[in-house]
């Protein structure tokens, strides 16, 4: 079985493509296959009050790492909520000779 065999999640991906006039510049919307892990977890401030702050991670195909850069908008009905999240953090997980499973993790907030 491949690590494919689990991309049982869809998500639109608009990746953020920098600062224009007009404000933030996003790519045309691209649906991905991947696996959604939807997780919540409890952060603290500088002030050390307790808040819960709603995240998950996305994992995908290595091909797909480039349409993730930080502060991309991404869509799915499986994130929850009103279905939006943005990238915070892109982790590409190569194995090199191992012959683990390639893939990309994208944390989502």
């Amino acid at each position: 079985m491949t690590l494919a065999a689990f991309w049982v999640h869809t998500v639109t991906v608009e990746t953020y493509q920098g600062q224009g006039s007009s404000g933030p510049v996003f790519a045309a919307p691209v649906t991905v296959s991947g696996f959604l892990d939807t997780t919540v977890d409890l952060m603290r401030s500088g002030t050390v009050e307790e808040a819960t702050d709603a995240s998950s991670m996305f994992f995908t195909d290595p091909s797909n790492a480039a349409l993730f850069t930080p502060q991309s908008r991404v869509t799915s009905s499986d994130l929850g909520g009103d279905g939006k999240a943005t990238v915070v953090k892109v982790n590409s997980l190569t194995s090199g000779g191992l012959g683990l499973p390639e893939h990309v993790e994208v944390a989502l907030q």
